[in-house]
């Protein structure tokens, strides 16, 4: 696992070096959100953490460049869902670039709003936030996915309907586990 992990990180740090290369910042404005990177290290000890292997399903909610959900096909099956065309190919892209790594074939990347995609088969997901919970979100995921867990890679925005059952502190960044 921690091979098919450092393929991972390397491919995305080139990623981002050829942005940065180009002039331009791995962050976006994707028009109903923000992309920026998560740390693939704090992203992988958090999995191992939580014990992903143990869930059936994960799914991200927004997976910006697809690198979360590549990191999470390494314990489980993985899906993600993100709006912003140029980052849907560009995780697309990777995932292709990973298709080596026999875990990679477990990611699904889908394009589309997370509102209207059903999260019923799905019993762990990942976000990380760029502004306040919507009520409808919250509501989405209480009717859908009752009993699942919640991952939350941001200590400002916090869903106010769900049950913290953890804070995980990793190289000093926090992520909150929920329980919907």
């Amino acid at each position: 696992m921690e091979e098919h992990f450092s393929a991972i990180k390397q491919a995305y740090d080139e990623f981002y070096r050829s942005l940065l290369s180009s002039g331009r910042i791995p962050a976006m404005d994707t028009g109903i959100g923000y992309w920026g990177i998560s740390v693939a290290d704090e992203v992988f000890e958090l999995f191992k953490k939580v014990k992903l292997d143990r869930h059936v399903h994960f799914l991200d909610l927004g997976h910006g460049d697809g690198k979360v959900v590549m990191i999470a096909s390494l314990f489980t099956n993985a899906s993600g869902i993100e709006f912003h065309p140029w980052l849907v190919d560009v995780s697309r892209r990777m995932k292709e670039k990973l298709s080596h790594l026999p875990p990679v074939s477990r990611a699904r990347l889908l394009h589309g709003d997370y509102h209207e995609h059903s999260f019923e088969p799905y019993d762990v997901f990942f976000i990380f936030p760029d502004q306040k919970f919507s009520p409808k979100l919250q509501e989405k995921l209480l009717k859908e996915a009752s009993g699942a867990r919640l991952l939350v890679h941001n200590s400002v925005y916090q869903p106010a309907l769900f049950e913290k059952v953890a804070e995980h502190d990793i190289n000093g960044t926090l992520f909150h586990e929920y329980r919907i």
